[in-house]
């Protein structure tokens, strides 16, 4: 698996490169944003994008994951944020991102996520579909997350599933992400179907949680 750091500290790139490379994976180094998009454009076998918020340099966050997803909609984005950004992380959640992980921590809890992230990605695009839910999400483009919370909640219809219970069986790995990253992924899904002209399947029970109805 080869995974795309996108880091303007040295020491940290270094670090994360090490360490990816030490538990099997291939790992290259973009400074910028910029790079990174060159980077992609001409490297088809990423599977995986290590995103760090902090840097300003160049394009914003959102413009990069929404220029990677327009092209590569099934290659997952993993943000690294500081506590203080967590406006800056929602905004590229709703532009593609995938997940997040707030600094500081581990080495094994960053490659752990990874690994999940990976795992779903795999396990979607194996996956063999209903051949009601394929109808519903004809020609709606969805990001592996949006895939993975949509089959999790297809799943159960008519179920109430609260956000615990959809973090639990769609996050396969411990995690510090709040719940808000699941309203954010839910509120890109609805736009989508919106924007397709789809009925929406997915209801929100307030106070406890979604479902999906037919």
């Amino acid at each position: 698996m080869k995974i795309l750091i996108i880091e303007n500290d040295e020491h940290f790139q270094n670090l994360l490169k090490k360490n990816f490379e030490s538990h099997g994976f291939t790992a290259e180094i973009a400074k910028t944003r910029e790079e990174g998009i060159k980077y992609i454009e001409n490297n088809e076998e990423i599977n995986l994008i290590i995103l760090d918020l902090f840097s300003e340099e160049g394009i914003s966050a959102e413009v990069f994951c929404k220029k990677i997803k327009s092209t590569n909609l099934n290659l997952p984005i993993l943000v690294l944020s500081k506590e203080y950004e967590m406006v800056d992380v929602m905004k590229v959640l709703e532009n593609g991102a995938d997940d997040y992980l707030v600094k500081p921590f581990s080495i094994d809890e960053l490659i752990s996520k990874a690994e999940g992230m990976l795992m779903v990605k795999k396990e979607n695009n194996e996956e063999t579909k209903d051949e009601k839910n394929e109808v519903v999400i004809e020609d709606i483009h969805l990001t592996p997350k949006e895939e993975a919370i949509f089959n999790f909640l297809a799943h159960h219809p008519n179920e109430v599933l609260s956000r615990d219970t959809i973090f639990e069986n769609v996050w396969t790995f411990d995690s510090r992400s709040i719940s808000n990253v699941i309203d954010v992924h839910m509120k890109n899904l609805r736009k989508k179907f919106k924007r397709s002209g789809k009925k929406n399947v997915i209801e929100t029970v307030w106070g406890l949680g979604y479902r999906f109805s037919r």
